[in-house]
C-alpha cells in the first residue's frame, strides 16, 4: 500500500514539473525575465503555496499514519488561506473575506482537536 501512495505522489510531482516547464517554455522573452526576478524572492510564492503545500502534508500523513503531520498540514492551509485572503483583499474584499474567515476557523479548530489530546 506504501508502494503505492508514494508512486502516487511522485506521479503528480512529475506530472506537476512537466505541465510547469511546458508553460514556462510557452512564456515570451518578457515574461520569463519577470518569473526570474519573482524567483529571486520565493517568499510570496511560498506563503500563496502554503494551501498545496498543507494538502501535500496531509496526504503524506495519511500514509506515514502520522496525527501530528495532520495537525502541522491543516495550520499550514488556515495559514495559507488567510494569505490569499490578504492577497486578495485589493481584487475582491467579499471573497478575500471568505478566505480569511475560512483560514481563521482552519486554525482554531484544529488548535481545539490538538488541544483535546492535552486534557
Amino acid at each position: 500500500m506504501i508502494i503505492i501512495n508514494v508512486f502516487a505522489i511522485t506521479l503528480c510531482v512529475v506530472i506537476g514539473a512537466f505541465i510547469a516547464r511546458r508553460e514556462y517554455a510557452g512564456l515570451s522573452h518578457d515574461d520569463k525575465v519577470k518569473f526570474r526576478e519573482e524567483l529571486r524572492n520565493p517568499i510570496p510564492i511560498l506563503l500563496s503555496g502554503m494551501v498545496y503545500l498543507g494538502y501535500l502534508t496531509v496526504f503524506i500523513s495519511i500514509m506515514l499514519d502520522l496525527i501530528v503531520l495532520r495537525y502541522i498540514a491543516f495550520f499550514l492551509m488556515g495559514i495559507g488561506f488567510i494569505v490569499k485572503g490578504a492577497e486578495e483583499w485589493k481584487l475582491n474584499v467579499s471573497k478575500a473575506i471568505l478566505f480569511l474567515i475560512l483560514g481563521g476557523l482552519i486554525i482554531v479548530i484544529t488548535a481545539l482537536v490538538a488541544a483535546k489530546h492535552l486534557w
